[in-house]
C-alpha cells in the first residue's frame, strides 16, 4: 500500500461516517429491522472505503536525480572507537 492510498483509507472513514448519517436521516429508516439495517451499514461502509482507496492515485517518483551511492549514512573513520576507550 502506498502512502497516498493509506491517507485515502483514513479519509474514507470520515466519508463513510457522513454517508451513514445521511442514510439514517432517510424517512422510514427506523422501521427497518435490525438485521437488514446492519447488513446495509456493513455493505455501504465496506463499499465506500474500498472505492475511495481503489481510486486514490498511487505515489509517483518525483526526484529527478538518483540517490547517492553511499546510502546517505555518515562514515565513522576506523579507530574512532579507540579514542573513546581511554576516556573512562
Amino acid at each position: 500500500m502506498t502512502a497516498t492510498k493509506a491517507i485515502a483509507g483514513s479519509v474514507a472513514a470520515n466519508v463513510v461516517t457522513i454517508i451513514l448519517w445521511m442514510i439514517s436521516r432517510i424517512p422510514g429508516w427506523n422501521v427497518v429491522p435490525d438485521e437488514p439495517k446492519a447488513a446495509i451499514i456493513a455493505l455501504v461502509s465496506a463499499g465506500i472505503g474500498a472505492a475511495v482507496v481503489y481510486f486514490a492515485p498511487a505515489n509517483k517518483e518525483t526526484l529527478a536525480a538518483a540517490a547517492p551511492a553511499g546510502g546517505g549514512e555518515q562514515q565513522i573513520p576506523l579507530g574512532a572507537g579507540r579514542m573513546l576507550a581511554g576516556t573512562n
